[in-house]
């Protein structure tokens, strides 16, 4: 398996139109990442149940992924209070260095593309298209367009150690977190020390585009 540092990414929403998710909610991510290093392509797709509450500080994401053909499955924990970030995986703890600050809103250099809804007639729901750059890549992220929930992701371009594109869908959220225990940190990641080096395959590209 290649452990491609996919670092720089998964990180953006925008203040552009003061467009902010609400603090706590939780859903399911559908996604896609395609890569190329060298000549070697690479291929991640599966599901997160995601769980996010900005006033405590804490991310949580539990994941079913299929990394080149292996399954994977592991659950990580962002304590933004702690700059930590956990990665548990088959009853073993590793611990990094978090990013400063808990995302929150979309970027402020993202710009309205348009104005549009899924669905037809009375079944529909209307939507923003929003565009912006992060990190070298370019990233067209869909919000509903009363709360700002996050609805389709699309980001596409060259990171220092690979080309890469991902799509990622966001369905069933619900406002709040329902377990908030799914937060806590467990205790086999009480006692570990920071992991200089390592960088899981899906490290930055978890999180979404909010800052």
């Amino acid at each position: 398996m290649s452990h491609i540092a996919l670092a720089p990414l998964l990180v953006a929403m925008v203040m552009g139109e003061g467009c902010c998710p609400p603090d706590a909610w939780e859903g399911v991510v559908g996604l896609m990442i395609g890569s190329v290093k060298g000549k070697n392509p690479h291929l991640t797709k599966g599901v997160q149940m995601w769980h996010q509450n900005v006033t405590l500080g804490m991310i949580a994401i539990e994941e079913e992924l299929l990394v080149d053909g292996l399954k994977m499955k592991l659950k990580v924990i962002q304590d933004y209070n702690k700059k930590n970030e956990y990665f548990i995986k088959d009853g073993k703890c590793t611990k990094m260095t978090l990013v400063p600050s808990i995302p929150r809103c979309l970027p402020e250099n993202a710009t309205l593309v348009e104005n549009t809804y899924f669905g037809a007639g009375s079944e529909n729901v209307a939507v923003k298209i929003y565009r912006f750059n992060t990190r070298g890549l370019e990233t067209y992220f869909t919000v509903t367009a009363n709360d700002c929930i996050p609805v389709m992701e699309i980001a596409s371009g060259t990171l220092p150690n690979a080309q890469v594109m991902k799509v990622s869908e966001y369905t069933g959220i619900s406002l709040g977190v329902k377990d908030p225990s799914v937060l806590n940190i467990p205790a086999i990641c009480q006692s570990v020390e920071d992991s200089a080096g390592y960088v899981p395959i899906m490290s930055r590209w978890r999180r979404s585009d909010f800052h």
